[in-house]
């Protein structure tokens, strides 16, 4: 059950990306993909969100 259990699932993913996509890329096209990329310029002015991440020297 362990292993089969992992590939199920990677399966079931693989279907839920390919039904997603079609629909993902629709809607960043044109005014929704000018929007997105607004969207993330200006939470990069901000600040963006905090993270724990450690910035690289």
């Amino acid at each position: 059950m362990g292993s089969s259990r992992g590939i199920w699932t990677a399966q079931r993913a693989n279907l839920l990306f390919k039904e997603i996509m079609p629909v993902l890329k629709y809607h960043l096209c044109g005014d929704g993909l000018e929007a997105l990329k607004d969207f993330v310029s200006r939470r990069k002015a901000e600040g963006g969100a905090p993270t724990d991440f450690k910035k690289k020297d």
